[in-house]
Order: structure tokens, then sequence, then C-alpha cells
């Protein structure tokens, strides 16, 4: 889909011989082809979603974690990766910043790395690996444990901190605005109002003196 605003298009909206070039482009760049820097970042300046995508470290680590406990079960792999997604959208709050959703892909990648130590600890220990060896993987998923408290304290500490504003108490702020902004004209409103009374009864017949009706002529703002 292009990208809205910007004329620009994704990989899958190109014509079949720019997408030929694309994938050429890409394996000489993956191959270490130092001629074809130019072209590919054109072709990445004029490709958000490429960037998006393959830049993306955090959901490389992921995916790396996925890959490497699903194996070559599909089902697996995708179980996890949509598990991780859940995962991903509990933990992220409405309106949050740049840096809470990176915290939370740390979140996610520490969970994941933890649970495939504690399931792979298991398998060798029904694999009968010797005691040496279950306290390398002991060790290791302690060590996971560690990183996966520390992801999640520095997120919880980060959002206690920042807290972000529910819809409904957003809805009640902007009313408040927009009250506060409407104050000032009905105020204006009313000062007009007692002006015009004023002058309304300084035109009536009066029996002051010509300097006291000056004097509220000018008081009245007439």
């Amino acid at each position: 889909m292009a990208t809205e605003g910007t004329g620009e298009r994704s990989p899958t909206e190109a014509q079949p011989d720019e997408l030929a070039e694309l994938r050429t482009v890409i394996a000489k760049a993956r191959a270490g082809d130092a001629s074809v820097v130019p072209r590919l970042r054109a072709i990445l300046a004029s490709n958000p979603a490429l960037v998006g995508h393959y830049g993306d470290i955090a959901r490389q680590a992921e995916g790396a974690w996925v890959a490497l406990a699903a194996g070559p079960n599909l089902f697996m792999k995708e179980s996890l990766a949509r598990a991780a997604d859940a995962r991903r959208t509990e933990l992220t709050r409405p309106g949050a910043t740049a840096v809470e959703k990176l915290l939370v892909e740390r979140v996610v990648a520490c969970w994941l790395q933890t649970n495939y130590f504690s399931a792979h600890e298991a398998d060798r220990l029904a694999a009968g690996d010797t005691f040496r060896q279950l306290q390398f993987h002991a060790k290791r998923l302690e060590r996971a444990q560690r990183m996966y408290l520390a992801a999640l304290g520095g997120l919880l500490t980060f959002q206690k901190l920042t807290p972000v504003p529910n819809r409904e108490t957003l809805t009640r702020e902007l009313a408040s605005c927009a009250e506060e902004r409407q104050q000032p004209r009905t105020e204006a409103v009313v000062a007009q109002a007692d002006r015009a009374v004023v002058s309304v009864e300084v035109d009536e017949p009066s029996e002051l003196e010509p300097a006291e009706q000056e004097r509220v002529r000018v008081w009245a703002g007439g």
C-alpha cells in the first residue's frame, strides 16, 4: 500500500522489472557487493516499509528466538509469534511513547529467551545430561531470568513515572479547555450588557448636574 501523503509505494506495488531489480540489488548487498550501495540507498529511501521491516533489530531478535524455539515446526512458530504479539499488546498502553515501546520490545524478547531456556533445560534433563551440563543450563536460565526481571522493572518504573491519561480523563480535559476558552468571551458579553443598561439609565431625564452626568457617562463606557 502506498504511503499516504508521500506518493511512495511499497515493494508489492512495483512493476515486475522493478521487483526484479530490487531482488538483484538486495541479493548483491547481502553478499557484500559494495557497488550496489548507492542504488540500495535509493531503494530504501523510496521504500520505507523495507527499512521498517528489516531495520527493526528488536523484531529481528524476537524472530530469532521464535525460530530457535520452534525449529522446523511451523505451527509452533506461528503460535509463538502470535503469543509475542499478544504480550506486546497487553504491555503497551494506549498513547505510549517511543521510549515505552522500546522497553516493551525488550520485555517481550526477554520473555521469549527466558522461557526458551527453561524449556531447553527441561529437555536436557530428560535427555540425561551430566551434572556439569545441567549446571550450565541452570546458570544460563538464571542470567536470562535476571535480565527479564530487569526489563520488567524498567518498564513498570517508566510507566509509573509517566502516566498516560485514559480516554475519559482526556475527554474531560478537552472539555475543560474548551470551557475556559469560552469563559472570557462570556464575561465580555456580560460586561457589554451592563454598560448598555447603564447607558439606557443615563439617557433618561436626570436632575444631575452636567458634570455629574458626564462622570456617569464616562464610567458606563459611553
